[in-house]
């Protein structure tokens, strides 16, 4: 679920024919790629998209024929940047879990850090 705010730009680092579709990578800073998953979702330049796979921070997304068509996505190129915005969901779950598990703040901009890492899912129990 996605509203249409950017939360940060990406960068397209590689693109590809799929038949009469096109798959485009994404490079995205960790502040989004922290929240991607195959099949989630993600909006770039305001179109809400499936995730194909992501590995580290690029990810990968499929456009249809009909996106193609309705969207200006068929012309970005290499190199060019996209706005990213994260599931709102995904992030709401984030903020509920660094808040139930702790986290700790930045001091800079006295802003919360929600950083949840193996080490805490380990000593909650979720993982051994």
């Amino acid at each position: 679920m996605v509203q249409g705010h950017v939360d940060i730009m990406g960068t397209v680092v590689a693109r590809r024919p799929a038949g009469a579709s096109l798959d485009l990578d994404i490079e995205a800073p960790s502040q989004v790629s922290r929240f991607l998953a195959a099949k989630g979702s993600i909006a770039v330049d305001g179109v809400s998209l499936t995730v194909n796979t992501v590995t580290g921070d690029v990810f990968s997304v499929t456009l249809i024929p009909h996106t193609l068509e309705v969207t200006r996505l068929a012309d970005k190129k290499v190199g060019d940047t996209v706005n990213l915005e994260a599931d709102m969901i995904v992030k709401h779950i984030d903020r509920l879990m660094a808040a139930q598990f702790g986290g700790t703040r930045n001091e800079a901009t006295h802003t919360p850090r929600r950083e949840l890492s193996i080490d805490t899912l380990r000593r909650y129990g979720f993982v051994r």
